[in-house]
């Protein structure tokens, strides 16, 4: 049985129509990357596995129980922790802080202050933040500020991880040294994680498999070699005339 199993899934607000029967399944250990043309309804179908929208129509299937209708925190106490685009900690608090407030009211809601800021201190050890521990969130460069995103969702405990962009804005150096962070990651956790992501070559690189939307439609799924020359994904990023050569 997949981890996460997305059957049927539909959004609509008002006339547009963002997720139009959305089948997608992700298995136990995998990364499976999701890309697609700005608009095409990723982040709304991020926004419907963690329970921030309601879908209209289908399921959302984890360990085999229907999200639909949970609420964001209910799914994250069930193993589902996500990142968001637009990365904003507690910026007045400390970067251990914003990380111990996650561990408190996480999955595992551990049960004081002292144990959670002992765990925040070996998180933020594995994104190369601890030297950052004790200044305010909001003093971090873009980069720092990506990975306390990570560790923040890490820090509730999931066992599936939806990564929003999480290299968007950065250079490619810290592009590359963000893939090593995220797979040394993965492997430290045996998480699963499905990946939002508009630069393909390191996404290409860091999934199983790979799927992508456009206008709310699933056009292409498979191995992330085959998905980036599938003619429909050509032309979705580059148009009709330059998908045919002209």
């Amino acid at each position: 049985m997949p981890l996460l199993e997305v059957i049927h899934v539909s959004k609509t607000f008002g006339g547009l129509r963002a997720l139009d029967g959305v089948n997608l399944s992700v298995e136990r250990g995998e990364t499976f990357g999701l890309i697609g043309p700005n608009g095409a309804g990723k982040t709304t179908l991020f926004n419907v596995i963690s329970g921030f929208l309601q879908a209209d129509e289908g399921q959302v299937r984890f360990h085999g129980h229907d999200l639909v209708g949970l609420r964001p925190h209910q799914i994250c106490r069930r193993g589902v922790a996500r990142t968001f685009q637009l990365v904003q900690p507690f910026s007045d608090m400390t970067v251990l802080d914003n990380v111990a407030a996650a561990c408190l009211f996480g999955r595992h809601r551990i049960a004081s202050i002292q144990g959670a800021r002992e765990r925040a201190r070996h998180l933020l050890e594995l994104v190369r933040l601890d030297a950052k521990a004790s200044v305010p969130a909001g003093s971090l460069t873009l980069s720092e500020r990506k990975r306390l995103e990570i560790v923040r969702a890490l820090a509730t405990g999931p066992d599936l991880l939806l990564l929003d962009e999480v290299m968007a804005g950065l250079t490619p150096a810290e592009g590359q040294e963000m893939g090593a962070t995220i797979r040394h990651m993965q492997a430290e956790f045996h998480l699963t994680l499905l990946i939002i992501e508009h630069n393909v070559r390191l996404v290409t690189g860091l999934s199983h498999r790979m799927a992508v939307l456009n206008h709310g439609s699933m056009i292409a799924e498979g191995e992330p070699t085959e998905v980036v020359r599938h003619p429909e994904v050509i032309k979705a990023y580059l148009g009709e005339r330059r998908s045919r050569g002209a």
